[in-house]
């Protein structure tokens, strides 16, 4: 049997560099985990920030500087970093700018098709569009509407809500 991915729940966005300590190892750790399992993906988040403290430019380059950091450490192990799109990095356009600066064939991204569809009105193209050369991981899932729910949906079967899964898996 083959383990397709890890799920660490390192972030770093929130983080200046000397504060990263901590997530940094929890990532070695899992790296160090996927080379043992012969798993090539880890999967990381560029983690949550507030605005108000720290400003989505400050949060892009605390990112950057965490994937340039591990991004040797996987690439040694024969791993590849997969940032989610989650948090700030469900805006398409606010993860490709950070996977274009760290350039490393180490990191790419886990595209979560639900986040940037249901949360920030995205078409899977325009998401295609912005971080589909980077893409080395998918989550699949599916929603409806539902305004009486937190969020306003409720998680349903594959296929059976309206998440366009089809157009997805033509991209």
């Amino acid at each position: 049997m083959e383990v397709a991915g890890l799920s660490s729940g390192a972030g770093f966005a929130g983080l200046a560099p000397d504060e990263q300590g901590p997530a940094l190892e929890e990532a070695r750790r899992y790296i160090a985990l996927a080379e043992r399992l012969g798993c090539r993906i880890v999967r990381v988040f560029g983690g949550g920030f507030e605005p108000s403290r720290v400003p989505l430019e400050e949060a892009k380059r605390n990112l950057v500087s965490a994937l340039r950091r591990l991004a040797p450490v996987a690439a040694g192990s024969g791993v590849r970093l997969a940032v989610e799109t989650h948090d700030a990095w469900m805006r398409s356009p606010n993860l490709r700018a950070v996977l274009a600066e760290v350039d490393h064939p180490a990191v790419g991204a886990l595209w979560d098709v639900h986040h940037p569809f249901r949360f920030c009105s995205e078409t899977p193209e325009a998401t295609w569009r912005e971080i589909g050369p980077w893409v080395m991981y998918t989550h699949v899932k599916d929603s409806r509407p539902d305004p009486s729910r937190p969020g306003g949906f409720r998680y349903c079967p594959t296929g059976s809500g309206t998440v366009p899964l089809g157009e997805i898996v033509q991209l």
